[in-house]
């Protein structure tokens, strides 16, 4: 299936308008019109959804595209950029996104669920695309060669006169003599620091069933009460979970085992806060020093203004190796040069980026990841549920 589309100016036309489906692979092409003023630029085609951008490299002979299989149902912004390599003052061509519509579609198939190949970045593409021009594309396949000789019928023919099994014998060698003993490898740095070591072999002993008491982690309460009577753990059960009397109670875990009821009661989590609440405000004094190291952890965990920022930079970086990787193939392919030298410097400019773009995908990655970071090396990861829990039920009820 293809969409067309006229590139006039800064303003993008579209000739013909199809009904697009969602979850297509390769499916879909775009081809596209320009007018004079576009001959000289290398086009990139851009398709932006929600936060995600995706682009497709058209160079200055390249007229259509594959829509990228990642975008799905709603709307998607299109437009197209261009630049001269041959331009020092950074001439850029631009155009007004038009908006695309894709709809749902029906595919439930067993494949459903499997990754889709990703649309390859901005660099990946232009390396491609330098590539096919120094080396130039592959040609078409040819036709298959008839089958040659095997290597017996060659041996045959150059004068073995045994049997094919003896001819696989003579193959065989006497064994070697064994080898020198290789050096005493280096120790590695450890990649688990001891004390974290330490406190995770503490805390799976007490997770062990060997131990008594098996461990749960469900809530904050958990293996906190004992029953009086048979000495288990009290356990959280919810009851009328889907209607509006819906309470969270603790009892004993093996209040109903073996047809012999505990007769000590439950009592509901409202009952424990308030409990926890007041042995806190006996045990505890300095409660106004211990709310303001609270509002420091809170405002420390979750502050991601510097990761923000370095992102931003480490993005501004990329684009600009991005550019003087194309002004030196574009100066290489114009004048000649010594090719030594130009190699050292599309090497190093390749380094670069890839240094650059490997702390960008980290950060990235972070970013991605449930847990707030911090740049105090005392305080490694805390998951959202955890910061949530110490500031609901510590900060606003414990202290008030």
């Amino acid at each position: 299936m293809m969409l067309k589309f006229l590139v006039k100016g800064q303003k993008i036309e579209i000739l013909e308008r199809e009904v697009i489906a969602s979850d297509q692979i390769a499916f879909v092409t775009l081809k596209f019109v320009f007018d004079g003023d576009w001959k000289k630029f290398h086009k990139v085609v851009q398709f932006t959804q929600c936060d995600e951008t995706y682009n497709r490299v058209l160079c200055t002979d390249g007229l259509s595209c594959l829509l990228p299989a990642e975008l799905h149902a709603g709307a998607v912004k299109l437009s197209v950029f261009g630049y001269d390599a041959d331009n020092t003052s950074g001439l850029r061509a631009t155009t007004v996104p038009v908006t695309l519509h894709i709809r749902a579609s029906g595919f439930v198939g067993e494949d459903a669920d499997s990754p889709i190949p990703p649309t390859p970045d901005l660099y990946t593409q232009l390396l491609q695309k330098i590539g096919e021009v120094q080396h130039g594309k592959d040609g078409a396949d040819g036709k298959d060669g008839k089958d040659g000789l095997s290597a017996y019928e060659l041996a045959v023919e150059n004068g073995f006169t045994g049997t094919l099994a003896e001819w696989l014998a003579s193959l065989k060698g006497k064994d070697g003599e064994n080898g020198v003993d290789g050096k005493n490898g280096v120790n590695h740095e450890a990649i688990i620091e001891p004390s974290v070591y330490d406190l995770v072999q503490v805390e799976l002993a007490k997770r062990s069933k060997k131990n008594e008491a098996r461990y749960s982690g469900v809530s904050i309460f958990s293996n906190k009460i004992k029953c009086a009577e048979c000495g288990s753990w009290y356990g959280s059960k919810v009851w009328h979970s889907n209607d509006k009397y819906r309470r969270v109670i603790y009892r004993c875990n093996h209040k109903f085992d073996e047809n012999r009821k505990c007769e000590t009661p439950h009592v509901t989590e409202e009952e424990i806060i308030a409990a926890f609440i007041k042995a806190m405000n006996i045990l505890i004094t300095e409660r106004d020093e211990i709310i303001e190291n609270i509002q420091l952890i809170r405002q420390t965990v979750c502050n991601v203004t510097t990761l923000e920022q370095e992102q931003d930079k480490l993005r501004s970086e990329m684009e600009i190796v991005v550019e003087l990787t194309q002004s030196c193939v574009a100066e290489n392919a114009r004048t000649a040069q010594n090719q030594e030298d130009y190699q050292k410097r599309y090497d190093g400019l390749v380094e670069r980026y890839e240094k650059v773009k490997s702390r960008y995908d980290a950060i990235v990655r972070v970013g991605k990841q449930p847990v707030f970071t911090t740049n105090d090396k005392r305080i490694r990861f805390f998951k959202p549920c955890c910061v949530n829990f110490i500031l609901r039920h510590t900060f606003k009820t414990i202290f008030n």
